[in-house]
């Protein structure tokens, strides 16, 4: 039969964990058929009722005398968020008022390492479990599969996959605690996840959409935070398509970028910043092609290309995980095709933009016009528009010289001082 886990814990003296929801931990049933030699003790036909979840499945112990946890358990469903702690005023006002000091590291656990080393070169286990639906930290996982063993300080769990957000994601992790400092493994592999209920989530604002795949390859070294940001490296792939970023318009920022230069945008396009600025707010990523590789904890993007629709995107640098120093350079391409024929002189310029600083200061500042770079452009449009006026005296002096020698000069005459003018409308 069932009973009321809550009722359970007052008889027996206990006090109850509050929960975000109230409602919880107020029916539970267990069933099962228990089983053993001198190898194993099993409970199969297992079959746990709590609230609105079902467990079923088989565990118990194998390998006797050793004790090899065993399980192979399947869940229906369960919303873990209800039976965490509730937020209370007082704990969201401090993670408002004093985001430094929570997010100190407890003293101990950092004397200790994050991973509980000791505790896991002693696991010996091998255990399976699946859901068909789970929401944790609000976020609707589905089809979750995690299968894991752990055998003399070797922790393998080959299988952490499951759906979210009409994507999957697969990310088989191992730990190797036999040696002097643990070292981490993962192998993600993101496949078509929308990130802008992520993002919505994570920065309590819509700004962003788009499908993310991301795979490769992570290996850290250590039991700290830092340790493993000093020691990341291997190589991954990001993709993002049908991108957008909401409330920024590159486009008018480059624009607004190239209006300090006052003669450039009027001799590329005939106008000026304030006319070519745009009614859409927002910046479309068709899509965004990222290659990387992490070598001691320093992410080096060796090519990155976006297509925003109207603007070409190319470049490459690099981030500091551990500093949060960036140093990328990129070049802006106005898309023909998008811009038809009246931006076609602005078109065959790469605009080059530097991203320079470090993420703990003002992210506004972070990236501007390559000054070096556009000093370059500066002369190039420069040399053109001289060499188009040259063009046109040299075309008015022909012409006049026709007209006054037109009538004197036989047809080989004629084209001889044609040949002449094409002879310098080449220097």
């Amino acid at each position: 039969g069932s009973f009321d886990p809550r009722q359970v814990m007052a008889a027996l003296g206990i006090e109850a964990p509050k929960t975000k929801d109230a409602n919880v931990l107020r029916r539970a049933s267990l069933s099962a058929q228990l089983a053993g030699d001198e190898h194993q003790v099993l409970a199969r036909n297992l079959r746990l009722v709590l609230d609105g979840s079902t467990v079923t499945g088989e565990a118990g112990v194998r390998e006797l005398p050793k004790a090899r946890l065993y399980a192979r358990l399947a869940l229906d469903k369960l919303n873990a968020d209800s039976y965490l702690p509730p937020d209370t005023a007082a704990e969201q006002g401090a993670g408002k008022a004093g985001d430094k000091a929570a997010a100190k590291p407890d003293a101990k656990a950092t004397a200790e390492g994050l991973l509980p080393v000791a505790l896991l070169r002693e696991q010996n286990l091998d255990v399976a479990l699946q859901a068909g639906a789970l929401t944790i930290m609000t976020y609707p996982i589905t089809q979750l599969r995690v299968a894991a063993t752990a055998r003399d300080g070797l922790v393998d769990v080959s299988e952490l996959r499951g759906s979210i957000y009409d994507g999957s994601f697969s990310v088989p992790v191992s730990i190797d605690a036999r040696g002097k400092q643990p070292v981490i493994s993962l192998k993600p592999d993101i496949r078509q996840i929308d990130l802008g209920p992520i993002a919505k989530q994570a920065l309590k604002q819509d700004v962003f959409a788009g499908r993310m795949n991301f795979n490769g390859a992570v290996k850290v070294t250590g039991n700290d935070v830092d340790t493993w940001l000093k020691t990341a490296q291997g190589p991954n792939t990001l993709r993002l398509d049908n991108g957008v970023i909401k409330g920024v318009n590159i486009s008018d920022a480059l624009f607004n970028a190239l209006g300090q230069y006052q003669a450039l945008l009027p001799a590329l396009t005939g106008r000026d910043a304030a006319s070519i600025k745009g009614k859409i707010s927002n910046t479309a990523i068709e899509s965004l092609l990222g290659e990387m590789t992490l070598d001691r904890g320093v992410v080096r993007n060796q090519s990155m290309k976006a297509d925003l629709k109207d603007i070409q995107v190319g470049g490459n640098g690099t981030y500091n995980l551990e500093t949060q120093d960036v140093d990328y350079r990129f070049q802006l391409k106005l898309d023909k095709k998008y811009w038809g024929e009246k931006y076609a002189k602005m078109a065959e310029y790469a605009i080059p933009v530097r991203c320079n600083g470090n993420l703990k200061g003002s992210v506004a500042t972070l990236c501007g016009l390559d000054k070096e770079g556009m000093q370059g452009i500066v002369g190039q449009v420069a040399k053109a528009r001289l060499n188009e006026e040259v063009d046109k005296e040299k075309a008015k002096l022909q012409e006049k010289l026709n007209e006054k020698l037109g009538d004197k000069l036989n047809s080989q005459q004629q084209e001889a001082v044609k040949q002449l003018f094409d002879v310098f409308k080449k220097r």
